[in-house]
């Protein structure tokens, strides 16, 4: 990301950004036609983490970070339990396509599918770059001004 000038933060950002707006609209087109019949609240939330990592805040980052491990761990039960037990009753919906009862192939090439895309996130955010741009800033020396008076 370094060498090509990329600003990681703001680029996160606006994909986030983007994917938030996306939710929002199928929410308040759910809601007025009256196919809405569960909140869903990823549009506002991925407002707020847009937002936060477009600013460079930290804890977007760490949130980022964690939330793309549990991703990746989720994508390994999957794949075990798909094996382990079979597919009945599994469900997969990717790229707005639904398949109940998929077969084992189907399960492995929606991981295979995805990997790369979570592999590709968690480079980005491990970089040198990423940590440069999200870096916690010191806490603030105490001055005269703010240490308490004796």
């Amino acid at each position: 990301m370094e060498k090509f000038g990329v600003d990681v933060g703001k680029t996160l950002g606006t994909l986030m950004l983007a994917s938030a707006v996306t939710a929002l609209y199928q929410m308040v087109f759910g809601l007025l036609f009256g196919q809405l019949h569960i909140l869903d609240l990823t549009g506002p939330i991925g407002l707020i983490w847009g937002i936060a990592l477009w600013r460079h805040a930290p804890s977007a980052r760490d949130w980022a970070i964690a939330i793309t491990w549990l991703v990746v761990a989720f994508l390994i039960i999957m794949l075990f339990v798909a094996t382990i037990f079979g597919t009945t009753n599994m469900a997969i919906t990717a790229g707005g396509i639904r398949i109940q009862d998929p077969a084992i192939w189907q399960v492995y090439l929606t991981g295979l599918l995805v990997a790369p895309l979570i592999w590709l996130l968690l480079l980005v955010l491990h970089s040198d770059k990423a940590e440069e741009e999200f870096k916690k800033s010191p806490a603030p020396e105490a001055t005269p001004m703010t240490s308490a008076k004796s």
